[in-house]
């Protein structure tokens, strides 16, 4: 009976660990994806893997985020390293313009965590926590289209 207990005990264990490498495999953030929810709607950006970083290259800038003086095939996220299955660290190129002019640029660290291979959460995790200006510090939204 003990031996049966084991025996039962290490198959529900490889099993466990199959699922969970099988979970952790299923997250792909390389593709287009497509900014919802907030004033720079509709903007599109493509996920390319480089070596074993990610870099987000814009297609599309909509709103907030054209009017901030980003363009097609600009970087607007890079050297994004997964630090586990569904989250990654990088960082964010920041632009704001006031009347068509550059106020301030920056780089700032982002945490971007991939939900359900489907949609993405990119927040700022520590130079622009304290920021006055709500451009900075935004949650972003984004949904995978392609």
């Amino acid at each position: 009976m003990k031996l049966k207990t084991i025996l039962l005990f290490l198959i529900f264990l490889s099993g466990l660990f199959g699922l969970t490498k099988c979970v952790t495999e299923s997250y792909n953030l390389s593709g287009d994806w497509e900014r919802y929810g907030d004033q720079s709607r509709g903007s599109i950006l493509q996920f390319l893997k480089k070596d074993s970083l990610f870099e987000g290259i814009i297609k599309v800038a909509n709103g907030e985020m054209a009017a901030s003086g980003f363009v097609t095939n600009a970087i607007k996220f890079s050297e994004l390293h997964q630090i586990s299955a569904n989250t990654y660290h990088g960082f964010e190129h920041v632009t704001l313009q006031k009347q068509g002019e550059v106020i301030d640029k920056r780089v700032v660290k982002i945490e971007l965590k991939q939900y359900a291979n489907d949609f993405l959460e990119i927040t700022c995790i520590d130079s622009c926590k304290n920021q006055t200006n709500s451009a900075y510090g935004i949650k972003q939204k984004w949904k995978k289209i392609k």
